[in-house]
Order: structure tokens, then C-alpha cells, then sequence
């Protein structure tokens, strides 16, 4: 069985992971944190902003540098986090480690097409 996705598949990935977290968590409930950052957030972060697949979007230009180091900085900054007194909703909603993945992906989301 081929598991293996094309770069436009990539692409819609990339954006799913990117538009599940951002500033508008912070008037989510903790239903809708719960499931877009533990889940959706957490399950991508580690698949569709690993490296191979950054450099992949970058390769065939469907991100520019700029996207591509900030998608680096917040995956290196929730991996950070990620088992921390912060790992958990009221982490989401007061932590400034939280805050600066959320405004990274609100910067990307302003410079990609979803």
C-alpha cells in the first residue's frame, strides 16, 4: 500500500495544521481547544511541519522562506512545551510560549492561500 502524498495534498495539510491553532483559540471553549490543539495541532505539528516536509513545500514553491522558518520556529517551540505544566488548556489560554506559537501561525496565515 502507497502511504506516500503528493505535494498538493502536502500543501492542504500544511494549511489544516496552521489554521487549527491561532489567536481565535482564545475565545474557543475547552471542548474546541481541546480538539484543535490536542489533536488536530498535536498530530500535524509533529507530521506536516517536520523538516522533509518543509523543505518539500519550500522545494516546490508552495511556501516561501519566511513561512517555512516560522513553521520551523513553531514546531521547535511546541515540541518545547509539549509535557510541560503548560500541556494543557489553561497552558493554551495564559502562557506566553502558547501565545507566541498562536501569533506565529496567525503571521503564516496571513501570507499562504487557504
Amino acid at each position: 500500500m502507497d502511504y506516500n502524498i503528493n505535494e498538493n495534498q502536502l500543501y492542504d495539510y500544511f494549511v489544516e495544521t496552521i489554521n487549527s491553532c491561532g489567536n481565535f483559540i482564545l475565545t474557543s471553549n475547552d471542548e474546541e481547544i481541546e480538539y484543535n490543539i490536542f489533536e488536530v495541532f498535536d498530530i500535524n505539528v509533529h507530521t506536516f511541519l517536520h523538516i522533509d516536509n518543509l523543505n518539500k513545500l519550500l522545494f516546490n514553491k508552495l511556501i516561501s522562506e519566511d513561512v517555512y522558518y516560522k513553521s520551523q520556529l513553531i514546531r521547535e517551540k511546541y515540541l518545547e512545551i509539549e509535557n510541560t505544566d503548560d500541556w494543557n488548556i489553561r497552558g493554551v489560554k495564559n502562557s506566553s510560549a502558547w501565545k507566541d506559537i498562536m501569533d506565529l501561525c496567525d503571521s503564516i496565515k496571513q501570507k499562504i492561500k487557504t
